[in-house]
């Protein structure tokens, strides 16, 4: 587990050593927003390809290989965007870079669920929570130096990427994956339960979810960028900073269907305020709130999702939970980065105000909590 939580850090600031101003790199390097929304439909379109195969890999046969295949294309993603050698290349990038997550996203939180004693909701909240501490400081470090390097060296923050995610695989080298003690299902058992992901409450309240944090992703650096390059890089750190909250929070709230629909509710009055107030500080603190409404929604979700599955199809259940996130991101992204780029981003952040309002809707619609967690 120190293994897993030791690349989580890693991880994180490798992903924000680039993320905390990429839009600003890629626009400043002459690409149009048509093309960074191009960019995002690649990426998600084949991380819903190719997670469900990779996921089964990983239920099935090794869980260690399929974080070794996705630690090797994340690298060599990162060197493509490093180069920069054009539009084209940076497509094939966005291709590798979304296996690469196909084969890490499933992975990674099954291996920690997997691992651990306590399968309920609290037990999952809990270690997701380490986690998000672990993911949360990487990322305030990992911003801080791609802001940096950013000022000196554009080209330079997918360097540092290379560097964090480079550690994070020597952190994982020896790592064993507890596959060997997973019973495993008939081959026609295992489908049937992978596909009951379906009616799983939660996968459809994780996919408003994140269908609803598009628009935020892609259009903050714009947003905060009316003020200055500097205030983005201040606003990214704050981001994780008080993301860190959120955890300490969650542990107050108990994951059920009313405290759901709350944050869910609130969240989409932060983005209505983050829309419609001028760049500056009133959009700064609702931003922030926003962020830290998210952590504790996206802790919720994933603890109940977690709690619904079993060892042997975890994976393969988050891989088809994910796919279905995926495909809604990627339909998402281009509209947002359209309108954004004809309307402009005030318009473009209401449609996460809409996204949130549907899923506390969803939310609502079925009971949440220990009746469910039982089954």
């Amino acid at each position: 587990m120190k293994r897993i939580y030791a690349y989580s850090f890693f991880a994180a600031a490798a992903i924000t050593s680039f993320t905390v101003v990429d839009m600003l790199y890629f626009t400043g390097a002459g690409y149009s927003l048509a093309f960074v929304g191009t960019m995002f439909l690649v990426f998600n379109g084949t991380v819903s390809a190719a997670e469900l195969p990779l996921a089964v890999l990983f239920d099935r046969f090794s869980g260690t290989k399929v974080i070794y295949i996705g630690l090797v294309l994340r690298l060599a993603a990162l060197a493509i965007f490093f180069v920069n050698p054009g539009e084209g290349w940076l497509l094939v990038a966005q291709l590798l870079a979304g296996i690469a997550v196909a084969a890490l996203s499933g992975t990674i939180p099954a291996l920690i669920a997997n691992s651990i004693e306590d399968q309920s909701i609290e037990g999952f909240a809990s270690a997701y929570r380490i986690l998000d501490w672990m993911g949360g400081a990487g990322s305030v470090i990992g911003g801080v130096a791609g802001g940096l390097i950013f000022q000196v060296y554009p080209q330079g923050i997918w360097l540092s990427a290379i560097v964090f995610l480079a550690a994070g695989t020597i952190a994982m080298i020896g790592f064993r994956a507890p596959e060997a003690e997973v019973e495993r299902t008939p081959l026609r058992g295992y489908l049937v339960k992978v596909l009951g992901v379906f009616k799983n409450h939660s996968m459809w309240v994780g996919c408003a979810a994140g269908t609803a944090s598009v628009a935020p992703y892609i259009l903050w650096q714009m947003r905060f960028a009316e003020t200055s390059v500097p205030f983005v890089i201040v606003t990214f750190v704050s981001m994780y900073l008080v993301g860190l909250l959120s955890p300490a929070i969650q542990r107050k709230v108990p994951v059920r269907r009313p405290q759901m629909v709350a944050v869910a509710v609130l969240n989409a009055v932060a983005m209505a305020g983050f829309a419609l107030a001028p760049a500056g500080a009133w959009s700064f603190v609702t931003f922030m709130v926003h962020i830290v409404l998210q952590g504790v929604l996206s802790l919720m979700i994933g603890a109940y999702f977690q709690s619904q599955l079993t060892n042997d199809v975890r994976a393969a259940s988050g891989s088809m939970s994910s796919l279905c996130n995926s495909l809604w991101v990627a339909l998402a992204a281009p509209i947002v980065t359209r309108v954004a780029q004809d309307q402009g981003a005030v318009t473009a952040m209401l449609f996460a105000v809409v996204s949130f309002a549907v899923t506390a809707l969803i939310a609502a619609l079925r009971p949440i909590g220990a009746a469910e967690a039982s089954r």
